[in-house]
């Protein structure tokens, strides 16, 4: 699927995907009270894993990472390598479709099957996948707006509505900072941070990687910022351990605005987060993980792959992930510390170091 993004629009759909559904949840609760703290010292090692990813696709600027990994590895080692990553992606698309399918389920339609919803969900990332890319992208820099005005406003009506307990975030560091590295490393850093591995398929419809780093950096600053305060006012109105066994707590948190008896029941605040951020977040996962299958194999109609890889997608987020509950289990115990941490960390640092090598390499011999 051919595409041409701008860099705001790349700046639009970096912010989409990691604020995505990550606002509803209280990121680093591990951290306690300091849980907005370790999100911070996330993002500034987030930095790094742009600057990584970033330099890696400066090095290719017109492939995406299929083919970055096959150039690089040869097809025998790559071949697998590519079809983890694709894996990867589509696995954390089915996440993104069971969160968002159990949140509404509990939220709102309470008496529709989880099946209709996955399959409303699914169709309509689908139809804009058929519009092209470009159109998604364009879209992007509409949706970016409603989303942060709706978050900021909802926090600020809670401020308002006076649930705002700054009791609820002391101590401040009681223990110092170090315990918190072992909070953002690797748990919050893969989740949102890591997963801007995702756009390595994306830069390459870039015209130029001029500035690619600059607003990469800082769309994953603002997003940062925005997790944090997240984080802050769902610790600071519900508590430590409310917010931690909280389901959804942000949703939670909103249900609670009530201004002079007049601004209140503002669920729909929560709900427009997250079907604009869920939207986004699964369809590009999820189009990547169909992108590397497409590019391996050199599929160059892929809609009809697109829409096999849904119905399995589908079936997956239906039939292996009954509740958010136990996503978060397997997240946190499996999928982050044994293939995450070196999906996202690990190899794209090893491929910038071959990388490196083999342009040094390439230029020795130029030079001959």
């Amino acid at each position: 699927m051919k595409a041409n993004f701008t860099k705001h629009q790349i700046f639009t759909l970096i912010l989409l995907t990691q604020i995505g559904t990550t606002t509803l949840f209280a990121i680093g609760i591990d951290a306690e009270q300091d849980a907005w703290i370790a999100v911070l010292l996330s993002m500034l090692l987030g930095f790094i894993l742009v600057w990584i990813y970033t330099e890696l696709q400066k090095h290719f600027p017109q492939k995406n990472l299929a083919e970055i990994i096959i150039l690089l590895l040869g097809k025998p080692l790559g071949t697998p390598l590519v079809l983890l990553y694709a894996f990867h992606f589509i696995r954390i698309s089915t996440y993104n479709l069971n969160e968002f399918s159990n949140i509404i389920s509990t939220t709102l339609l309470n008496n529709t099957p989880r099946i209709v919803i996955f399959i409303v969900f699914i169709t309509v990332s689908i139809y804009a996948l058929f519009l092209g890319l470009n159109s998604f992208a364009r879209a992007s820099e509409f949706f970016v707006f409603p989303l942060l005005f709706f978050l900021l406003s909802s926090f600020i009506m809670v401020g308002l509505s006076g649930h705002i307990d700054l009791n609820n975030l002391q101590p401040i560091l009681p223990n110092g900072i170090i315990p918190l590295f072992s909070v953002a490393y690797p748990t919050v850093i893969v989740f949102p941070f890591g997963e801007l591995v995702v756009f390595l398929m994306y830069w390459c419809y870039l015209d130029s990687t001029n500035g690619l780093q600059k607003i990469s950096l800082t769309a994953v600053a603002t997003s940062g910022f925005l997790v944090s305060l997240s984080s802050l006012v769902i610790i600071s109105a519900l508590g430590v351990h409310n917010a931690g066994i909280s389901l959804i707590p942000l949703y939670q948190v909103i249900r609670q605005i009530n201004i002079g008896g007049v601004l209140k029941n503002m669920d729909a605040l929560a709900v427009i987060n997250m079907l604009i951020g869920g939207f986004y977040k699964f369809t590009i996962m999820f189009y990547a993980g169909v992108s590397m299958i497409s590019t391996l194999f050199k599929i160059k109609d892929d809609r009809w792959l697109i829409i096999v890889m849904s119905i399995f997608t589908l079936w997956i987020s239906y039939t292996t992930l009954p509740s958010i509950i136990f996503q978060r289990w397997l997240g946190n115990n499996v999928m982050t510390p044994y293939i995450a941490v070196h999906i996202q960390i690990t190899i794209p640092f090893l491929l910038l170091i071959i990388s490196y090598l083999k342009l040094k390499t390439s230029k020795v011999k130029e030079n001959k």
